[in-house]
């Protein structure tokens, strides 16, 4: 998809979570070169904070985790409480 989207001020920002027993870091490293692109920063969130900030965020029942989710955000987007 990013191929298609040539968009230079395009970014990316992938979050590998530890959610399977597959999902160990040196497995993250690898799947990082999934997503080969300039636009797009990788983060490891060993303890999961993120996926459960998401799930509160959806609304998603305290058992489900956020994960796999893809959320697209135009750039005069506003982050705010």
């Amino acid at each position: 998809m990013l191929d298609k989207l040539t968009a230079p001020n395009l970014r990316v920002y992938a979050v590998w979570v530890p959610i399977l027993w597959s999902d160990w870091r040196l497995a993250v490293s690898r799947g990082t070169t999934r997503l080969p692109d300039e636009r797009v920063s990788h983060f490891w969130d060993a303890d999961g904070t993120l996926v459960r900030a998401y799930s509160q965020v959806l609304q998603l029942s305290d058992a489900r985790p956020a994960w796999d989710v893809y959320l697209l955000f135009d750039r005069n987007a506003r982050w705010g409480r």
